[in-house]
């Protein structure tokens, strides 16, 4: 039984390596992929529901594909992903549009799930977080990125027990993937043309604590230097696992990005606390300081949460002062979302979500000038860019810029053929989120 298969991607560099696994697992099986939604037998949509807007998001998408299973071709539309792995029924009640639902671990079920459907069942195949993909070597993938990089999962799951968080109720306890697995997906990205490998988890610091032996991060970058990527990037990286021996790797690696995304949530103490995480302003500004003692040169990205329950304005004007103060590169805001299930949710003291979204506007905007001062200090010097489109309105990135994230480097008449290369490209101009340049005429892979 085959098919022509969309599918729809929504949420994290996470999520985009299980969309990436679906389409390889479909593609396998004989399905033919196509982008365009009409033209689809069957539709997927792999959902985000880490918060309300996401679930929004997601149900939008869900009614909107349903449309062109009414007037297209489509005989299934899928479900995948974290909004059925905690609202299966719901969705299958709900929504008689949806032919069936796969949770997390939809890689190796997705064939099978479509192939149900097609065949008139309406399948819920939802299984317990981890219970497939934890001994999972290296499934085959069909890279949806643009030219150049890659993401590759090193842990799936969370052990932190955050009061706001759903994770671990969707994905399960941290698992990390064994080294030899990681490293032998590298190669094979690498292989492919890969020229940066994004490191991801949820916890990405916390790599190797579940595992016998001395496994750490610390060992898994320094292997990783091995296998022949330009660069290496580590996302989501846990304020509390960050260790001298990691910043000793971070130091001296050679193809190790000197990037440092610390998902800090909060400085306030006791919104900490009532967030059920540790430290407080001192034990921030202390970590930051170590990293750039440690690390010349380190970029420091955060994320923040304006308007958890129990946020005093006295709080917020303590993180506002910290953004002023820190100077970080990157900073991501993200207003409260109160998520049923959760700690935060059940308390009392909730803030209100238009105090809330004030906040995070008076967060972002003390942000702005410091971003636009970073990268205005760049203007004029030669820099190495990851371009991920040539053309006449191409752009790249610097090491300093993750994907997806922190903008990007605008390269207005980037010469053809080297999408996917790394070349040397001189800063013209610059805005407080992306920069312009031009490649010069030697550019080059380093």
């Amino acid at each position: 039984m085959t098919g022509t298969v969309h599918l729809v991607s929504l949420g994290c560099a996470k999520n985009r390596i299980d969309s990436e696994e679906m389409l390889a697992s479909l593609a396998q099986a004989g399905f033919v992929l196509t982008g365009e939604a009409r033209e689809a037998d069957i539709i997927v949509v792999n959902t985000c529901a880490f918060v309300n807007e996401a679930k929004r998001e997601a149900i939008g998408v869900i009614l909107e594909l349903a449309e062109a299973k009414r007037h297209g071709r489509c005989r299934a539309l899928l479900v995948a992903g974290c909004l059925p792995q905690r609202y299966a029924a719901d969705l299958l009640h709900d929504l008689p549009e949806v032919d069936g639902v796969v949770g997390v671990e939809g890689g190796p079920r997705i064939v099978q799930a479509v192939e149900r459907a097609l065949g008139g069942e309406r399948p819920g195949v939802v299984d317990a977080p981890g219970c497939i993909q934890a001994e999972a070597g290296s499934p085959p993938r069909l890279l949806t990125t643009p030219k150049g990089y890659a993401y590759l999962r090193i842990a799936d799951g969370c052990d932190h027990r955050c009061g706001y968080c759903v994770i671990p109720d969707i994905r399960g306890r941290y698992r990390s993937r064994r080294p030899e697995h990681i490293l032998a997906e590298a190669r094979q990205l690498v292989g492919m043309g890969v020229k940066e490998l994004v490191l991801v988890a949820q916890d990405s610091s916390g790599y190797g604590h579940d595992l016998p032996g001395p496994a750490t991060l610390a060992a898994l970058l320094r292997d990783l230097e091995d296998v022949g990527a330009a660069w290496l990037r580590v996302l989501y990286l846990h304020p509390a696992g960050i260790t001298a021996g990691l910043l000793d790797a971070f130091a001296h690696g050679r193809r190790l990005l000197p990037y440092f995304d610390l998902p800090l949530q909060h400085v306030s103490a006791s919104v900490l606390r009532a967030m059920g995480r540790a430290g407080d302003r001192p034990r921030m500004e202390a970590l930051i300081r170590d990293i750039r003692a440690a690390v010349p040169g380190a970029v420091l990205r955060s994320t923040f949460i304006s308007g958890h329950p129990g946020e005093t304005a006295a709080d917020h004007a303590e993180l506002l002062d910290f953004i002023s103060a820190a100077r970080l590169d990157h900073v991501g805001v993200f207003a409260y979302s109160r998520e049923e299930g959760t700690r935060s949710a059940a308390r009392a003291d909730q803030v209100p979500a238009a105090v809330a979204r004030r906040r995070r506007g008076q967060l972002l905007r003390a942000q702005q000038p410091i971003a636009l001062a970073h990268n205005q200090a760049l203007i004029g010097r030669v820099l190495t860019v990851l371009v991920e489109r040539d053309g006449p309105a191409g752009w790249g990135r610097l090491g300093r810029q993750a994907p997806e994230a922190d903008g990007a480097v605008q390269l207005a008449d980037c010469p053809a053929g080297l999408a996917g290369r790394i070349v040397e490209a001189q800063i013209t101009a610059a805005s407080a989120y992306d920069l312009h340049a031009r490649v010069l005429p030697a550019a080059s892979q380093p």
